[in-house]
């Protein structure tokens, strides 16, 4: 009976060891880091953050391990960069909303704003960036902290493009080099943010064979003159 009651006890140390143990590999969740891709150069003298998201009862996105508003913060402190001399630029986090749909779907959005300010308010440009995301969460309910991580890398990807997409095309007057110079074109440089590691994928290229030089053609073939007389002329002439 003792010997019984020894192995009963050890098989429920071990199920809590394991599940324990499951926990907190769940609970250890990376945090985000945006500093491997190319940086975006403003010609403005600073750059703000603004935080006006407003969270309901329904809304998941604050139980996330880190916070969709907090990401954004991330992501313009890392990419935006203020290298001009005058001029400021603000960078507003308007709305993050996590709804759990069912137990098991789980539906995401964001939306920021970049404005940009010339000296004395002479020029004023802005972009709107939107993204949303709807994803089944498996095994995990909606509300796990799991699958609120997985919505956050994935609307954090996207919006990287995004953003990135509505500043190359709506904002290349105001984009730098990396040495304060004004850009006279787009030529942010465009990144697979799927690849591995954070690098940037090479584009795929499509190799063209070399054709060799065409020989010269062979010179015509000059038909031999005919000396038979003919009906008109007997004598060839």
């Amino acid at each position: 009976m003792k010997s019984f009651k020894y192995s009963l006890a050890l098989a429920s140390t071990i199920l809590v060891a394991a599940c324990s143990s499951g926990h907190k590999a769940e609970e250890n969740f990376s945090p985000p880091d945006y500093s491997y891709l190319s940086p975006i150069h403003l010609n403005v003298a600073n750059i703000n953050i603004q935080d006006n998201t407003s969270v309901d009862s329904d809304n998941l996105a604050p139980q996330a391990p880190t916070p969709p508003n907090q990401a954004l913060q991330q992501m313009a402190q890392q990419r935006l960069i203020a290298n001009g001399t005058s001029g400021s630029a603000d960078f507003i986090i308007k709305k993050t909303q996590y709804t759990a749909i069912d137990r098991h779907t789980l539906s995401g959005t964001m939306d920021v704003q970049l404005e940009l300010t010339a000296e004395n308010n002479q020029k004023k440009s802005y972009i709107v960036a939107h993204v949303s995301h709807r994803q089944e969460t498996g095994d995990y309910t909606a509300s796990s902290r799991k699958a609120l991580y997985d919505m956050t890398n994935q609307l954090m990807q996207d919006m990287n493009v995004e953003l990135e997409f509505q500043i190359n095309h709506k904002l290349v007057s105001w984009l730098n080099d990396a040495a304060g110079n004004p850009l006279t074109g787009s030529k942010i440089q465009q990144q697979n943010l799927d690849s591995p590691n954070g690098k940037i994928a090479p584009a795929n290229t499509v190799s063209t064979p070399v054709l060799a030089a065409p020989s010269a053609p062979p010179p015509p073939v000059t038909a031999p003159a005919n000396n038979t007389p003919d009906a008109i002329f007997p004598t060839g002439g």
